[in-house]
């Protein structure tokens, strides 16, 4: 019978549990029992909550592939080897499965029904101390936030940090008076953008103002005097969404405790002004489907275009339009904007008089065959390379698992081997891609398909079929200064064509 041993410390605080202490205690348990150790695994500075530790990964990837065969997994403790429940059981099922025992050398357990309780118990203990570690980390966080200090992070325009607590920034508080006095006198985002990146004025990131940057500035409660910490949740894959906040009484707000570049009065009629927008936005007001957007883009900038509109006068019925998103956040784009009736009827139109006009269809159907049978032919040269490829690979990947079989160096050829291993994923997806049956397409398969779709879809005045067309028809359409460009696509297997044109 033989082990393998994992080790762990997660600070540099744990000297007497020193993975160099583990792995001798392991060891050490090891020669008693008589069991030889083929490996031992390690994590320096790792914690065990997640399963985040390329050592401990590397050996349940080792356990799971059969390249290291033991009885025994051999811990100094059990949380060296999970501070998680779920994480544990999941770990220990592929342990049971590849027919590994763990075993905690400082806390030595039998099977019997009372040591896979106290198991768990310790388990749990395991976790809460891992909790409770987190719960001090932010207990201390929060004692700084209530004596106002900083707490890392962004510096907010208009402050600096120093020794601790924030002090205004008299070059840059000037910017922060002027976004809200212009808020307060009426002006919208777009407006209070232009007035600031005409200034030469630059965000913290140091880049121009856009509406983005601006709502934050005026929802920020710092600039008031208030110092907030805990106001966004936790992060999801890695980011946070400010605009989310949590419930108030999680949030930590200790009035004048920052000093104030924005009196507390301004601050809370902005705050007035924009929850009642929030209340009656125009996605509500509306209810408009722009049925283009994702396909069109600015022809002068290649940003995307999206939608918009606007009242000449109150009461008006609003006029609604396509504008380039660069142009509207950050006005550095020169394109002008488009009625959204003109273009979503000039697209339809496009697709109708190439895709479904009686004289057209023989013959695109006719070239569309041609092209699907060529592209058949081409797929076919292309699979035949393919699987050469693939066979040559299998090849090496035998000869290299045979010399690790035969006492090569693992360490040495595992990189080959991964390398090779990805590469035959890769071309076994090319493969799945090429295998479509375009050979076996017909005109009057075609000429069926595109008369079904003209008579389901074209003559329906409702906005979702009319997007289900673009969806199904349109790659892409480019709006120009001058003209209009509509890319078409199909379904099985042409290559983009580009027409259209309009002006």
């Amino acid at each position: 019978m033989s082990a393998v041993i994992y080790a762990r410390f997660s600070s540099d605080n744990q000297r007497e549990e020193s993975i160099t202490a583990q792995v001798r205690a392991c060891t050490e348990y090891a020669r008693r029992k008589g069991y030889p150790v083929v490996k031992v695994y390690t994590d320096e500075a790792r914690s065990a909550t997640t399963d985040d530790r390329p050592g401990f990964l590397k050996m349940i990837d080792d356990i799971k592939s059969g390249r290291v065969e033991a009885q025994f997994l051999l811990v100094h403790k059990l949380d060296r080897f999970a501070r998680n429940r779920y994480d544990s059981a999941v770990y220990r099922r592929t342990l049971a499965s590849a027919g590994i025992r763990l075993i905690a050398v400082d806390q030595p357990l039998d099977d019997s029904p009372e040591s896979v309780l106290l198991e768990s118990l310790l388990e749990g203990l395991a976790e809460y101390y891992s909790k409770n570690l987190s719960r001090e980390v932010m207990k201390g966080m929060k004692e700084n936030a209530y004596q106002a200090r900083f707490n890392g992070g962004w510096v907010p325009l208009g402050y600096n940090v120093i020794d601790g607590h924030y002090s205004i920034n008299e070059q840059e508080a000037p910017v922060i008076r002027l976004i809200f006095s212009m808020f307060l006198q009426g002006h919208g985002y777009i407006k209070i953008m232009d007035k600031l990146n005409e200034l030469g004025y630059l965000t913290r990131q140091g880049r121009p103002f856009g509406k983005n940057s601006i709502y934050e500035i005026l929802r920020n409660p710092k600039y008031a005097g208030y110092y907030t910490y805990n106001r966004a949740p936790r992060r999801l894959n890695g980011k946070r969404n400010w605009r989310i906040r949590k419930d108030e009484g999680e949030i930590i707000t200790v009035p004048g405790a920052v000093p104030a570049i924005i009196p507390e009065e301004d601050f809370k009629k902005v705050q007035e002004i924009m929850d009642g927008r929030k209340k009656t936005g125009p996605r509500q007001k509306s209810g408009e489907l722009y049925f283009l957007t994702g396909k069109v883009v600015c022809g002068e900038c290649g940003a995307a275009m999206v939608g918009n509109s606007s009242s000449r006068k109150a009461g008006a019925e609003p006029v609604r339009y396509y504008e380039c998103n660069r142009k509207m956040r950050t006005r550095d784009c020169g394109s002008r904007r488009i009625r959204k009736d003109y273009l979503e009827n000039y697209v339809l139109g496009v697709v109708e008089q190439n895709m479904f006009s009686r004289d057209k269809l023989p013959e695109l159907a006719g070239k569309l065959v041609m092209l699907a049978r060529d592209k058949g032919r081409q797929n076919a040269r292309d699979e035949k390379v393919f699987n050469d490829e693939l066979a040559d690979i299998d090849k090496k990947i035998g000869n290299i698992v045979k010399a690790i079989e035969d006492g090569a160096e693992y360490d040495i050829l595992s990189g080959r081997l991964k390398e090779l291993k990805k590469r035959k994923e890769e071309i076994q997806e090319h493969l799945n891609t090429l295998r479509t049956p375009l050979s076996d397409i017909t005109e009057e398969m075609i000429i069926k398909y595109l008369s079904a779709t003209q008579k389901d879809m074209m003559d329906r005045p409702d906005q979702l079929s009319k997007k289900k067309i673009v969806d199904l028809y349109v790659h892409e359409i480019k709006v120009f200064s001058d003209k209009v460009d509509v890319m078409l696509k199909l379904d099985f297997g042409a290559d983009k064509d580009g027409v259209g044109g309009g002006t």
